[in-house]
């Protein structure tokens, strides 16, 4: 743990209690999300949009090229690809002097003989660096998501069903790099509000109802959503291009209350950005 921290340096200015801290708050919503079940499944779960929030902060530090002994020109737009869970997906962005917008969507669609599962998720984030240091970032932001997904033969046995979902968050991001690497560590925390609507809520809401006359009947829940993320970054070919790898990990006011109820799934994202 202590090389770990080690490479935590400028933003952090030596102090090795927040970095525990926040590996501290990832490790818990970790071990609250595994040792909580859910029912809800294939459209019935909301798939957080594209990475977009870990990814294109990355493209407000000042990444420089020394090909043939020349500053590469900095590029305004920027476009990628990656996949979240192995759902491909498409990051489209554009840079300001010290902010940027970013564009993410994604999907997949699958056809078989006895299933069938289409989601497409999309993701518009406003990210402003706000404190930057010669290896480290932190930005603010502001964000709004969300899925449409249906299903046959999957969350409800020869029936089909959907999935709309939507969500508005504020974020924080940090990221630092090693010195003289290519390579660096990210933390992203979102914070926000959804509203989900799916037939296989009102499923699970009345077989619920059956042992407890409390339960209300309903096929749209909302509430509270947190997600931190976290991952690692590294660039190539003299900067022109950043790959990343990353854990995202969706929790609910419903993983708490009702974790029957709670949709989202975690996902583990890569991207590159030319």
């Amino acid at each position: 743990m202590r090389i770990f921290y080690f490479s935590f340096p400028g933003f952090f200015d030596g102090r090795k209690e927040t970095f525990f801290i926040l590996l501290s708050a990832v490790f818990v919503s970790s071990s609250l999300f595994l040792s909580c079940a859910k029912k809800v499944e294939g459209a019935g779960s909301a798939s957080v949009a594209p990475s977009t929030n870990e990814i294109v902060p990355l493209l407000l530090y000042d990444y420089q090229s020394s090909a043939k002994g020349k500053e590469e020109e900095d590029r305004n737009f920027r476009f990628g690809f990656g996949a979240a869970n192995l759902r491909p997906y498409l990051i489209l962005s554009y840079k300001f002097s010290d902010s940027l917008v970013g564009l993410g969507v994604g999907g997949i669609i699958f056809s078989g003989l006895g299933r069938e599962y289409n989601v497409g998720t999309a993701d518009l984030s406003y990210i402003k660096r706000y404190l930057s240091g010669k290896s480290s970032l932190l930005a603010l932001g502001v964000g709004l998501g969300g899925t449409y997904a249906t299903d046959y033969n999957f969350s409800r046995k020869g029936k089909r069903s959907y999935l709309g979902e939507g969500h508005i968050y504020g974020q924080v991001y940090i990221s630092t790099k090693i010195p003289d690497s290519n390579f660096g560590f990210f933390f992203n925390f979102r914070l926000g509000g959804f509203f989900l609507e799916s037939p296989v809520i009102r499923d699970i809401s009345e077989e619920l109802s059956k042992s407890d006359e409390n339960i209300k009947v309903k096929k749209s829940i909302s509430g509270l959503l947190f997600i931190p993320s976290a991952g690692f970054n590294w660039t190539m070919i003299d900067n022109k291009v950043i790959g990343y790898v990353g854990l995202v990990l969706p929790l609910s006011t419903f993983l708490i209350f009702e974790p029957e109820l709670h949709p989202y799934v975690p996902s583990l994202n890569f991207a590159f950005i030319f």
